[in-house]
């Protein structure tokens, strides 16, 4: 009985050792753990929150970013293509304006561009109308004499050297062909007198227009247009702008180049469908 008991003890005292061993273990342990956690949550403190939110950002977040980037592309795309179609329009409106005070100044049409034999005998209508300008439509000084600058703004889109502003000449329009010279008579209010036009490479004040004939034996780079999708200017003989769409049947369009023509057309019945 003595030794049975004294094992009971012996075995006892093993087990509270065991035991005592285990509790500091486990609170060893459970200072470092919370010794390590400490360190982490000063650490992550320490982090920028800009830094926190970038490494935070889901998938989903990346794409919302990207979406957001191609919507504001998108819209100052379309800024941009407003302003130049604006800026266009500018051009148009004061190139009409100059027209008609130079048709109420003289009764006729500036002289149309023409080479005979290869030797110009005209200048470019363009030239004849640069004192024409009314430099305060764009925000100049009104009344101050219009340099070749202005003219440049006028006749040339921004950056090109090349006219986009051109009469429409060749047999039977106002401003006639090498054997006419711009007429003098009443025109057709519908009739159209200037194109816009984009493949051009002479500059301003070169006696280079849209001959009518090249609708049906097209140049090897003039084109009416603009450049993109933007539609085109037409300048009428009323002094009216109107921007048309660029794919506007030229079956059309030929109803309104030529006096005769045009006398029996109706822009607002034929050409307004297709008006911008």
């Amino acid at each position: 009985m003595t030794n049975s008991g004294s094992d009971r003890e012996s075995e006892l005292r093993r087990a509270s050792a065991v035991n005592d061993r285990i509790e500091v273990w486990i609170a060893r342990n459970s200072r470092a753990l919370s010794q390590r956690q400490a360190r982490h949550e000063r650490a992550v403190s320490m982090i920028p929150r800009s830094s926190l939110f970038s490494r935070q950002l889901s998938l989903r977040g990346v794409f919302g970013l990207v979406v957001l980037a191609a919507i504001g592309m998108s819209i100052m795309h379309y800024i941009r293509r407003e302003d130049r179609i604006r800026k266009n329009r500018l051009r148009f409106e004061v190139a009409a304006a100059a027209l008609t005070s130079h048709r109420m100044d003289t009764s006729r049409l500036p002289d149309p561009s023409l080479y005979i034999e290869g030797r110009r005998v005209a200048p470019s209508w363009r030239s004849i109308l640069v004192d024409y300008l009314d430099t305060g439509m764009w925000g100049g000084q009104r009344n101050r004499v219009p340099t070749a600058a202005d003219a440049e703004f006028v006749f040339c889109r921004d950056g090109e050297s090349g006219v986009s502003v051109m009469a429409v000449v060749g047999p039977g329009t106002a401003f006639g062909d090498s054997a006419t010279s711009a007429t003098s008579a009443a025109l057709p209010a519908d009739l159209i007198l200037c194109v816009e036009v984009v493949g051009a490479e002479n500059t301003w004040p070169e006696p280079v227009d849209f001959d009518v004939r090249w609708l049906d034996d097209p140049h090897p780079t003039i084109r009416i247009g603009a450049p993109g999708s933007d539609g085109f200017h037409v300048v009428f003989a009323d002094g009216s702008v109107w921007r048309l769409r660029s794919d506007t049947p030229r079956e059309k369009l030929k109803s309104f180049l030529t006096v005769s023509a045009a006398e029996n057309a109706d822009r607002d019945q034929t050409l307004s469908p297709h008006r911008l």
